[in-house]
């Protein structure tokens, strides 16, 4: 179940996917280029902590158990996650493409877990789509909350003690919804309504700060 990759580094995968009923795998080793989508079949959740390269948008389909990623994604590409358990991301990454959150809960533990400033990332709220903050990150990446209160486009801070920082610009759709957990949140890159709708904050034993 943990497998180290020694094929030639930056070799082309046309996906990678968990079958039902397989057991809990960590993949480690080289580098690859994931040229397709990543599909967890299985109800064992599954690690993936080799870096790869995203040549294109490709889907995480968390569809029966959870998906964690600790290896760097690079690339011009971006993700889409599906399915309705957490899809986790734990390392530094640099690819340029847009993040989007159709359905479940996408939560990031690095400042710099969204790549590049170059694609935002979209929160859809039809489905039910979440950004989950970790502890003491400073977010630079732009956001889309297109979300309504009761269905999605929901962003969770529980930062414990510590802060997290929105540093990028936010762009609200319809009436999304902040929920902090614990600890404080900084927004500091602006928010902008594009429809008119309300913003509704959650938890008022925490803190949430305005600083733009």
């Amino acid at each position: 179940l943990t497998n180290t990759n020694d094929l030639t580094a930056d070799t082309s995968f046309a996906g990678l996917t968990f079958n039902s009923g397989e057991g809990a795998f960590t993949l480690l080793g080289n580098r690859i280029t994931l040229g397709g989508n990543v599909a967890n079949w299985s109800t064992n959740a599954q690690t993936i902590s080799l870096p790869m390269i995203l040549s294109g948008t490709r889907d995480i389909n968390a569809t029966n158990s959870h998906v964690t990623l600790n290896g760097s994604l690079s690339g011009t590409g971006g993700l889409a996650k599906y399915g309705p358990y957490w899809l986790t991301i734990n390392a530094s990454n640099s690819y340029d493409g847009v993040t989007t959150v159709y359905k479940g809960t996408l939560a990031v533990n690095h400042s710099s877990a969204l790549g590049s400033t170059n694609g935002n990332t979209v929160i859809q709220g039809t489905a039910g789509g979440f950004l989950r903050l970790g502890s003491g990150l400073t977010i630079a990446e732009p956001l889309v909350l297109n979300g309504e209160y009761n269905n999605g486009g929901t962003l969770n801070s529980s930062s414990g003690t510590a802060t997290n920082i929105l540093a990028g610009p936010i762009i609200c759709t319809a009436q999304p919804r902040f929920q902090i957990g614990s600890g404080t949140l900084i927004i500091s890159g602006g928010v902008t309504q594009s429809d008119g709708g309300g913003l509704f904050v959650i938890n008022a034993s925490s803190t949430m700060i305005f600083n733009t």
